[in-house]
C-alpha cells in the first residue's frame, strides 16, 4: 500500500494502524523487569453508613448558584424538598 493512498475499507485501515503502531514502538526484553513478588490484595471493603440526616444535611448544604446535573434537577429544588427527599435517597443509597 502506497503512502499517498486513501484507505478506505476496514481491512485496509487494520493494516495502515498495525503498521504504524509497529513502527513507533519498541520491544524490550522481560529480563530487564524486576522480579516482583504480589501480595494478596483483597480486602472486604465496608459500604459507609449512610442515614436520612447525613443525606438531609447534605441536601440542605447544596449551593443554589449551580447549575443542574446530568439528573436535570436543579440544587434549589433538591434543597428546598431535602426533608422529604431524604429518607426515599437514604433508601436508594443503603443495601436491602
Amino acid at each position: 500500500m502506497d503512502n499517498k493512498q486513501l484507505t478506505t475499507t476496514d481491512h485496509e485501515k487494520v493494516h495502515v494502524l498495525s503498521n504504524f503502531f509497529a513502527s513507533v514502538s519498541t520491544t524490550k526484553s522481560n529480563d530487564s523487569l524486576p522480579d516482583m513478588q504480589f501480595q494478596n490484595t483483597e480486602h472486604e471493603m465496608s459500604l459507609p453508613d449512610i442515614n436520612s440526616d447525613l443525606v438531609r444535611k447534605l441536601l440542605q448544604e447544596l449551593k443554589s448558584s449551580k447549575s443542574p446535573g446530568p439528573h436535570g434537577i436543579h440544587p434549589q429544588v433538591l434543597k428546598e424538598l431535602a426533608s422529604q427527599l431524604a429518607i426515599p435517597l437514604t433508601k436508594i443509597f443503603n443495601p436491602l
